[in-house]
C-alpha cells in the first residue's frame, strides 16, 4: 500500500521544484537544428546517415549474446520494447543483422504466457532493489514493476513486430525467423486475448506508460488532470501520478482482469491498437512468405476484424475523428483530437 505521509512528502516537494522553476521544460530547449528550405541534396542524405550511425554506435550494447540499443546509454540502462522496434526498423536498412539480434533480444525475455515488457532493466535488479528500498518512495514505486529477471510488468505497443518483417525481408534468414516468429505469435495472442478487456478484439492498457505517446493529452480527461503538460503544476502532477500508478497496479501483480474489476485506467488506445493491427499483418506476411497459407489467413482475419472493431466503436461522424475508448463499465470515449485520431485511416 502506498504510504500516505510519504505520498504527501513527494507531492510537496515536486509542486515546490515546479514553482521554484516556473518555465516549462519545453521553453528552456534549444532552438530546433536549422534546416535549409528545399528538397535534401545527397550529401544532406550522407551527412544524415552518418550521425544516425554515430548516434546508434554511441547507445549500442551487447549482453547475454545479443546486440541491441538502449535509448540513451548512462540514463536509461534498459531493453525497451517500443524504442527497440524502431530502432531495429533503421537499423534493418543499415545492418540488418544488428537489427535481427535486436529483435531476438526481446524474444528471448518474453514470458510464458507470450507478454514481451514494456522494458528489461539491466544489471543486477536484486541489488537495485535494495538500494532503492532505502531511498525515496518514487524509486520503490518504480521498481515494483520488475520480476526476478528485471522485466517489467507492462507492454508496448509491438514495433518490433514490424521490424521483424523487414528484416527478414531484408536478410531472407530463415533459421533467424524459425526463432523469432513463436514468440512473436505468443505476445500477439497475449495481447488480443489477456488484454482485450472489453471484450470487442481490441487490446486494452492499464498504465500510460503502455501507449508509447506517455503524455498524450487524450489522458487527460481519464485521469481528471486540470493542467496541461507544459505548466508548472502540469508535469509534476502528471509525473507524480503516473509513478502512484506503478504503485497501484503493483498491488495486485499486473493482473489484467484485477485492472479491470478497480477499473481505475483501462483504455483502448487508438495508437496501441493500430500498430498492433499492422503487427497483425506482418505476421501474417511473415507466414505467407515461408509457405503458412493457413496462419497468414487467419492472422490477417484477426486483423480485419480489428480494424472492424475500431470503425465501429471510436469514430465519431461529427467530429471526423477517431478516440479513443475508457472504463469497462461506462465505456466512454475520451474525446481529445491529437494525431492518434487519425491514425487509423494510415
Amino acid at each position: 500500500m502506498v504510504h500516505r505521509r510519504s505520498f504527501l512528502k513527494v507531492g510537496a516537494v515536486s509542486a515546490g521544484l515546479a514553482v521554484a522553476c516556473p518555465r516549462p521544460a519545453a521553453a528552456r530547449m534549444n532552438k530546433p537544428y536549422p534546416i535549409d528550405p528545399g528538397p535534401l541534396t545527397a550529401d544532406d542524405y550522407t551527412d544524415l546517415l552518418a550521425k544516425t550511425k554515430e548516434v546508434y554506435e554511441h547507445n549500442r550494447v551487447t549482453e547475454g549474446g545479443f546486440t541491441f540499443h538502449m535509448p540513451s546509454v548512462g540514463k536509461y540502462n534498459s531493453l525497451f520494447g517500443w524504442d527497440s522496434g524502431w530502432q531495429a526498423l533503421t537499423m534493418s536498412a543499415i545492418d540488418p543483422a544488428i537489427a535481427a539480434s535486436e529483435v531476438e533480444a526481446l524474444t528471448s525475455r518474453a514470458l510464458p504466457n507470450g507478454r514481451i515488457s514494456h522494458n528489461t532493466h539491466l544489471g543486477d535488479i536484486a541489488a537495485q532493489r535494495k538500494e532503492a528500498e532505502s531511498s525515496n518512495i518514487v524509486r520503490r514505486w518504480a521498481i515494483s514493476q520488475y520480476d526476478d529477471q528485471g522485466r517489467s510488468a507492462m507492454i508496448d505497443p509491438p514495433s518490433y513486430i514490424l521490424a521483424a518483417e523487414k528484416i527478414f525481408e531484408a536478410g531472407q534468414d530463415r533459421a533467424w525467423l524459425d526463432r523469432v516468429l513463436p514468440a512473436l505469435e505468443g505476445c500477439l495472442k497475449y495481447l488480443t486475448t489477456d488484454r482485450d478487456l472489453f471484450g470487442d478484439g481490441l487490446i486494452s492498457v492499464i498504465h500510460p506508460w503502455e501507449t508509447g505517446t506517455d503524455s498524450s493529452s487524450a489522458y487527460d480527461e481519464i485521469l481528471h488532470f486540470q493542467y496541461t503538460f507544459f505548466t508548472p503544476l502540469g508535469a509534476a502532477r502528471r509525473g507524480l501520478t503516473y509513478q502512484k500508478m506503478v504503485a497501484w497496479n503493483s498491488e495486485f501483480g499486473w493482473d489484467p482482469q484485477e485492472a479491470k474489476r478497480r477499473n481505475r485506467f483501462i483504455l483502448e488506445d487508438l495508437c496501441f491498437n493500430c500498430i498492433a493491427i499492422r503487427a497483425i499483418q506482418a505476421v501474417a506476411n511473415l507466414n505467407e512468405a515461408i509457405g503458412n497459407a493457413a496462419k497468414a489467413a487467419k492472422w490477417n482475419q484477426q486483423a480485419a476484424d480489428m480494424v472492424a472493431a475500431i470503425e465501429r466503436i471510436n469514430w465519431v461522424e461529427k467530429k471526423g475523428a477517431y478516440f479513443s475508448r475508457y472504463d469497462v463499465k461506462k465505456k466512454k470515449l475520451a474525446m481529445r483530437s491529437t494525431a492518434a485520431s487519425l491514425m487509423p485511416i494510415l
